[in-house]
């Protein structure tokens, strides 16, 4: 029956539907719509949300519904922002939110950060300001470095800072720990320590030579712990002998 209806979705959704209403029992009503929620969703987004919701019930209705979003949001995300604000606050809402940021993120974020600055405060408009941040600074550092300078204080501007250093570190890890210690006073100690870490995690020898020759004892020490870390992953032997190097807390940390 699944197959029949699938097909028959794709044909005649009007005459699907009618069909499908008829089904009393609740469990196979779910199973027939939600699998043919993907295709629905492709060819016609705004009568896949109908579908589902007046169609469907319990979590079956609320994955089909996000299925819905994201799957729209892959093609049209502006319209699935529009759909995903007229959700009732909850999981799918959540869900949706997320499914937006992460697909528009990735291909318009200045257009995905000005939606995610209208979601009402709380935790979906925090993620989803998080997700959009990390995919401009992963996608486009240098336009992300120049939107760093034009946010407000606070949480936001401190993570935007901190992803764009591990980008950087990743590629040019000297020239990331160069563009971190320049930041103002409120940014620069987060976004070292996230540039060596990421520097470590692929050459902890690397980034404990270079902060050796460059004077950064201080960033050295309070990296400590990460860098024997990584270390010890690759060479165990050489991560406790420059640990027992160290001095204070800092020894502390690393053994």
């Amino acid at each position: 029956l699944q197959t029949i209806m699938h097909t028959w979705i794709n044909q005649d959704i009007d005459g699907a539907v009618e069909f499908i209403s008829q089904v009393e029992d609740v469990e196979t009503k779910n199973n027939i719509l939600e699998s043919a929620m993907w295709a629905l969703a492709r060819s016609d987004p705004e009568k896949a949300m109908e579908v589902a919701q007046s169609q469907m019930s319990g979590q079956a209705q609320d994955r089909a519904v996000s299925n819905v979003i994201r799957q729209i949001a892959r093609e049209d995300p502006v319209k699935a922002a529009e759909l995903a604000s007229d959700l009732p606050y909850g999981r799918v809402y959540s869900n949706s939110v997320q499914a937006v940021a992460n697909e528009w993120g990735d291909r318009e974020p200045m257009a995905a950060l000005q939606w995610a600055e209208t979601l009402t405060a709380g935790e979906e408009k925090e993620d989803a300001m998080n997700s959009i941040l990390r995919s401009f600074a992963d996608k486009e550092p240098e336009e992300a470095k120049v939107y760093l300078t034009q946010m407000p204080e606070g949480e936001n501007r401190s993570n935007m800072a901190g992803y764009i250093a591990d980008k950087m570190a990743r590629n040019e890890p000297r020239e990331a720990l160069v563009w971190a210690k320049s930041l103002s006073a409120d940014l620069a100690g987060d976004a070292t320590q996230t540039a060596i870490s990421t520097w470590a995690s692929k050459d902890p020898r690397a980034v404990v030579d270079y902060l050796q020759t460059t004077g950064g004892t201080k960033e050295l020490n309070a990296s400590a712990g990460t860098i024997a870390y990584d270390w010890a992953r690759r060479d165990v032997k050489a991560a406790a002998d420059w640990s027992l190097g160290l001095e204070g807390d800092a020894q502390e940390e690393a053994v």
